[in-house]
């Protein structure tokens, strides 16, 4: 119970994220996640009881959760070609990865004391991670296409001018204003609500089911690779 309770309150939060993700935006998903991480881990840390150490862990699942699926999202919205999103997510993959092995070697160093904080260091030390990300998450803004979907134009601009280094009118950003716009018009317009049969079947433009079905096989292959969540 104390185990499966981080990967279930992340699973749950996961789920939860579709019908959240977009009123709280990116950027506050990922503070929202990291201030969970940092709270949990710190309950962890300090436990006294079973109790106590199950409920630390499903508030750690809850951020894990946020984390999880708000990160990726927020570094493709924040590429300013296509071609590099992809790229990006794989790499932010391959840190998730180096994470899990760095958290295996930091458990090894501590396997031979044998007073508590053998396994109260351990667990307490993610929030260092959480509290480095929160705190660089508090100077970067949202993403432009959060800003536009929820009617924000004039953040969205500023958004699109930093990111480019260059004037609103610039052809370049422009064309990447134009795309966003034309993106979440297409979401808008899109008559087909969501069906079990389009995780296996494509019913729309935006192919989702197809998206869901490359992430849940990357997913599954990181499992065979022997990386355990």
């Amino acid at each position: 119970m104390i185990a499966s309770s981080y990967t279930l309150a992340a699973a749950v939060c996961s789920l939860a994220v579709t019908m959240i993700g977009m009123p709280l935006g990116r950027r506050g998903c990922i503070l929202m996640g990291n201030a969970f991480v940092i709270v949990g881990a710190s309950l962890q840390a300090s436990s006294w009881s079973v109790p106590q150490i199950i409920i630390a862990r499903i508030l750690c699942g809850f951020g894990i959760g946020f984390i999880s699926c708000s990160v990726p999202t927020y570094m493709a919205e924040m590429s300013i070609e296509s071609k590099e999103r992809g790229p990006e997510v794989a790499i932010q993959c391959g840190f998730l990865i180096s994470g899990c092995a760095l958290a295996y070697w930091l458990d090894f160093a501590f396997t031979r004391m044998t007073n508590q904080v053998s396994w109260r260091f351990p667990i307490g030390f993610q929030a260092f991670f959480a509290t480095v990300s929160i705190t660089g998450m508090f100077f970067l803004p949202d993403t432009p296409r959060w800003y536009y979907a929820q009617g924000r134009e004039a953040e969205g601009d500023d958004v699109l001018t930093r990111l480019h280094d260059r004037p609103i009118d610039d052809p370049a950003v422009q064309d990447m204003k134009t795309e966003i716009l034309a993106s979440i018009k297409l979401e808008d317009e899109d008559e087909h609500k969501f069906n079990i049969l389009d995780l296996i079947w494509d019913r729309s433009d935006l192919r989702a089911g197809r998206r869901i079905r490359i992430s849940f096989l990357i997913l599954s292959i990181q499992q065979m690779m022997g990386e355990w969540g």
